[in-house]
């Protein structure tokens, strides 16, 4: 029961995500030295509301949208990402 509980939040939650993060936007970034760094801020999701079930723990409310600073510099002509925190 559980398992098929998770495997449905899961299918649930996948495309929630995937929009989410394709709706972040870049609230500020500059070049420090030889790197570049933006942060970026992301919506929360809208989670769907679960069923309830005996025993189930109220879940907290989140934030409307968080911050992620991404910290990126060039490496064979190439940016990459070497650092990403809250």
């Amino acid at each position: 029961m559980v398992a098929d509980m998770l495997q449905t939040a899961k299918k649930m939650m996948r495309p929630t995500f995937k929009q989410t993060y394709g709706q972040a936007e870049v609230v500020s970034s500059e070049h420090v030295g030889d790197e570049f760094h933006f942060r970026l801020r992301i919506p929360m999701p809208k989670l769907p509301e679960i069923p309830q079930v005996p025993g189930r723990v109220e879940m907290p409310k989140l934030p409307e949208s968080m911050e992620r600073l991404v910290k990126m510099r060039k490496v064979d002509g190439v940016w990459q990402i070497y650092d990403s925190e809250e």
